[in-house]
C-alpha cells in the first residue's frame, strides 16, 4: 500500500549493551512527518519497549 499524505514515517532503534544482567536494552519506535518546506522531519511521537535478556515474569518484569 502506498503512503498517503499525513502518514507518519517510522524508524526503529534498538539500544543494547546497557550493562544490566536482566535488561538487554530498549527498543525505540520514533514517528515523524516531513516539515512543510520539505527540509527535514518533525518529531511526532516516541514509543519505548524494554528488551529483556532472559525472559519475563508473570507480572511482565525482566528476569
Amino acid at each position: 500500500m502506498a503512503p498517503t499524505e499525513g502518514d507518519l514515517g517510522e524508524v526503529t532503534y534498538d539500544v543494547v549493551g546497557i550493562g544490566d544482567d536482566s535488561v538487554l536494552g530498549e527498543r525505540l519506535h520514533i514517528f515523524g512527518q516531513p516539515t512543510g518546506d520539505g527540509s527535514g522531519f518533525s518529531l511526532m511521537a516516541v514509543e519505548s519497549q524494554v528488551l529483556c535478556g532472559r525472559g519475563v515474569t508473570d507480572q511482565g518484569l525482566c528476569i
